[in-house]
């Protein structure tokens, strides 16, 4: 049997309603070569027997501890067997049904490292199609979402996730391949997911992490003193979130995803 083409894997702990979302958007797929890959940290809120429900659309799952996100990420790019692979976390859902069928051309024609695309980001029902910055700036932030980005398997297996950076092993990841290789953007949106990942609760380590990475390849008086702007303006924001009104928070919120790029 030949391995497929694509590698989808999502990596879960105790969020069995969001699982259900995205397992759902991988089995209305209208293509068919891909494997479905999950990793689950033993969770205990029912998540795990929806796995075992659904063992004939998943190719292979794992359920037992581990020592964080990038961890469980790292083991299942380990047991990926596609050409590429594309990370779903828990409630992220590929855009349409099609959508894989849409990214198999370029896939299966290229071998970039990196292929990546748009990303739509929901907020209190309404969408916003977020497209990638350009690379030059992506010292700054995160370039692309990673559910936007396909990554060459055989590439990740020898570039796993670097487990010192608690938050921002994706950012260094994703900054090293833009310093040292070509990649592909296509016109295509991936993947709809919602603000609220590890990197945006915990903004000021995910800030701190990318200073790191950007610091170890060169420092800039420049770059180091826009990050303290970040600092402090984080600062500044989550001071406020804890003054102002939840309502008024929410509406603040809902400006700024419809403003500003969400991977700031």
């Amino acid at each position: 049997m030949t391995n497929p083409l694509i590698s989808l894997i999502t990596v879960v702990l105790d969020k069995k309603d969001e699982f259900s979302q995205t397992l759902n958007s991988v089995k209305k797929q209208t293509y068919s070569n891909y494997e479905y890959i999950v990793i689950d940290g033993k969770s205990t809120d029912g998540t795990l027997e929806l796995i075992k429900e659904n063992a004939l659309q998943i190719t292979r799952w794992v359920s037992e501890n581990d020592q964080g996100l990038y961890d469980a990420m790292n083991k299942a790019i380990m047991l990926a067997k596609g050409k590429y692979l594309l990370f779903l976390n828990a409630g992220d859902c590929l855009y349409n049904h099609h959508t894989l069928n849409d990214m198999a051309p370029y896939l299966e024609n290229n071998d970039h490292p990196i292929i990546y695309g748009s990303v739509e980001f929901i907020l209190n029902h309404k969408g916003k199609i977020f497209h990638p910055i350009n690379l030059k700036d992506a010292w700054k932030k995160m370039p692309f979402s990673h559910q936007g980005c396909f990554i060459l398997t055989s590439f990740h297996k020898n570039h796993p996730y670097d487990l010192k950076y608690k938050i921002g092993a994706d950012y260094h990841l994703i900054f090293n391949t833009i310093l040292k290789h070509k990649l592909l953007q296509v016109d295509q949106i991936i993947c709809t997911t919602t603000p609220g990942g590890v990197s945006d609760t915990k903004r000021f380590h995910s800030i701190n992490d990318r200073l790191k990475v950007i610091n170890q390849h060169s420092f800039s008086l420049y770059k180091n003193s826009y990050y303290l702007y970040l600092f402090i303006d984080n600062f500044l924001r989550q001071t406020i979130k804890t003054i102002l009104p939840k309502k008024l928070t929410r509406y603040l919120v809902e400006k700024k995803y419809n403003g500003r790029h969400p991977l700031l």
